[in-house]
C-alpha cells in the first residue's frame, strides 16, 4: 500500500504532495529545525500533516513507526536507510566560574583532568574526538541524555561539556560560557535522516529530508 501511494504522490505536482509523516527530531537541534518547516514547508505543502516528537532518545523507528527520524551520530540499527544531511560543529565549553576554579585547559592532558557534563545513552559516554586523531572519553561528574540538560549544567559551573555549537555559539558570544582548547579542532558529527529500507520512500518524505537538508546549510 505504501508503494502503490509512493508512485500515486510522484506523478503529482511538487505542491500538490499529500499524507501524514510521523517524524522524530533530536530535543534542541530540533527546536531549530521545525522554524523553518513551520514557517516554510508547511506553507508551501498544506496537504502534508504531521506527528512530531522531539528527544534525544535514540527512538526504535520500525517499532514505534516513525516515517523518518533525524539524528545526531552514527546509525546502529538494521533494516535502515540513512543519509547525511548535515556535518554539525562541535564545542568543548565551560562556564567562568568553572574555568576560574580548575584553570585553563592547555592540552588534552589537561581536559581528561576535568569533570564534565557527560552526555550518556543506553549506558555509553560518547567520546571527544579531535581531527588529529586523538579520542578521549571524559570523566563524569553527573551523566546527562539531553543537550538542554548538558548546556544547563555547563552554564551553571556543574562540569565542561561537548556540545553542538550552534546549540551555544550565542552562549559563548555573550560570555556566559568560555571554548576551551579552540586551536585544537573537533570531529564533526553527523546529522542523519533515518527511514525505513524500501524500493521508494513517499514523494513527501523526499520532500521534507531535502528541504531540512537545504535548512541546515542556510543555518
Amino acid at each position: 500500500m505504501r508503494q502503490i501511494e509512493s508512485a500515486t504522490e510522484v506523478v503529482r505536482p511538487k505542491h500538490q504532495a499529500s499524507g501524514h509523516l510521523r517524524v522524530g527530531l533530536p530535543g534542541d537541534l530540533g527546536i531549530q529545525i521545525l522554524k523553518p518547516v513551520f514557517t516554510e514547508f508547511m506553507s508551501e505543502h498544506p496537504a502534508i500533516s504531521f506527528e512530531i516528537s522531539t528527544t534525544d532518545r535514540h527512538v526504535d523507528i520500525l517499532r514505534e513507526k516513525f516515517d523518518v527520524v533525524f539524528r545526531v551520530g552514527e546509525v546502529q540499527q538494521n533494516a535502515l536507510i540513512s543519509r547525511t544531511i548535515a556535518h554539525l560543529d562541535m564545542a568543548l565549553v565551560a562556564s567562568p566560574i568553572f574555568v576560574a576554579q580548575w584553570g585553563l585547559v592547555e592540552d588534552v592532558r589537561r581536559l581528561q583532568k576535568l569533570p564534565f557534563a557527560r552526555y550518556t545513552m543506553a549506558g555509553r559516554h560518547y567520546p571527544i574526538r579531535f581531527v588529529n586523531g586523538t579520542e578521549i572519553v571524559p570523566e563524569g561528574r553527573v551523566d546527562l541524555d539531553s543537550a538542554s540538560a548538558i548546556r544547563e549544567a555547563v552554564i551553571s559551573g556543574v562540569g565542561a561539556g561537548h556540545l553542538v555549537r550552534r546549540l551555544v555559539q550565542e552562549d559563548i558570544d555573550q560570555g556566559r560560557i568560555i571554548e576551551l582548547l579552540p586551536s585544537m579542532k573537533l570531529q564533526t558529527v553527523p546529522l542523519q535522516a533515518i527511514h525505513v529500507s524500501g524500493n521508494m520512500p513517499p514523494h513527501r518524505l523526499t520532500l521534507l529530508v531535502n528541504f531540512v537538508a537545504g535548512a541546515m546549510r542556510r543555518a
